[in-house]
């Protein structure tokens, strides 16, 4: 069972990214997708703000094979979380509400890591989350909590 433990977790996330993906109109309506892995494996917080950064963000994040969601980038950005790699599962990175003042704005982030004594897959995961947002000013942040699951 352990030796099927990191090919159930690799398995799963592809799964739902897949289902994320499908469910997010191609027609550059929205994007909302998170999982466990990434081909993203270091700390990022990035917002993107254009088609040729996304794309580009987009093809480290899934490889070359997988298309490249389709963002009306005149009216949305995207706010993209990677949590870097991770020696178990149990963990998940949501994105929140975008808080605007003025001519700047936060956007809330949330690191879920497992609670003490938690039962995890032993398997490297890359948690992340990627969102598209109203046209965002660029005086933007993303403010990042960690929070460990009880």
């Amino acid at each position: 069972m352990r030796d099927l433990a990191p090919a159930l977790v690799a398995a799963a996330s592809f799964v739902l990214l897949a289902a994320a993906c499908a469910a997010s109109p191609d027609d550059g309506a929205s994007l909302d997708v998170s999982g466990g892995n990434s081909g993203i494996r270091v700390r990022r917080n990035v917002i993107v703000r254009d088609p040729a950064a996304f794309s580009a963000l987009w093809r480290q994040h899934a490889g070359p094979a997988e298309a490249c969601p389709k963002l009306d980038f005149k009216a949305c950005d995207v706010v993209a979380v990677f949590a870097g790699s991770r020696s178990t599962g149990g963990y998940s990175v949501r994105i929140g509400e975008v808080r605007r003042s003025g001519k700047s704005a936060v956007v809330a982030a949330e690191l879920l890591k497992p609670g003490r004594g938690a039962i995890t897959a032993q398997a490297f995961t890359q948690p992340f989350a990627m969102k598209s947002v109203p046209k965002l000013p660029a005086d933007a942040r993303i403010e990042l909590k960690e929070t460990e699951r009880t």
